[in-house]
């Protein structure tokens, strides 16, 4: 009877353990499949005038409720955006070679549609540099600066 109460116990103990997980951010999916991701932490939700926003600490999110596609709880942030010209950090493939406009010593990962890293780089000059081989046609995920994008190569 011990050793059954102990088992249970024991059994309980671990499994309760192994279901407490740390959540830290929410992340949105657009109805078109780009992801944004923000922190948990302090993190204030709202609905009004056709649109939701989404504000932590630092950041805001705001999308037309026809164009908010799902939200989930994650441990790490997991956002994969288009990029958009004028931002600090821009990347594109056009004839299957990854150009890459950023800071020296950037370190960028590209990875194929189903996840494996298919190459690593790091940038040697301030400014726009040409990164080797050849990219097939299709997504690509570039990874650089805490950001993710998703790229088109044609």
């Amino acid at each position: 009877m011990k050793s059954s109460l102990l088992c249970l116990l024991l059994t309980f103990g671990t499994t309760m353990g192994a279901g407490a997980q740390s959540l830290d951010y929410l992340t949105v999916r657009t109805a078109d499949g780009q992801e944004h991701s923000l922190p948990a932490d302090g993190l204030k939700i709202t609905f009004g005038n056709g649109s939701f926003t989404a504000t932590a600490p630092g950041a805001t999110l705001t999308l037309p409720l026809a164009g908010l596609g799902s939200m989930f709880f994650a441990q790490q942030p997991t956002s994969v955006a288009v990029p958009t010209a004028g931002e600090a950090t821009d990347a594109n493939i056009r004839n299957g070679r990854l150009t890459v406009t950023a800071q020296a010593g950037t370190c960028i990962r590209i990875y194929t549609a189903d996840g494996r890293l298919s190459a690593a780089h790091v940038q040697t000059v301030t400014g726009t540099e040409s990164h080797g081989g050849r990219f097939t046609a299709g997504i690509h995920i570039v990874k650089m600066n805490g950001k993710t994008f998703k790229l088109l190569a044609r």
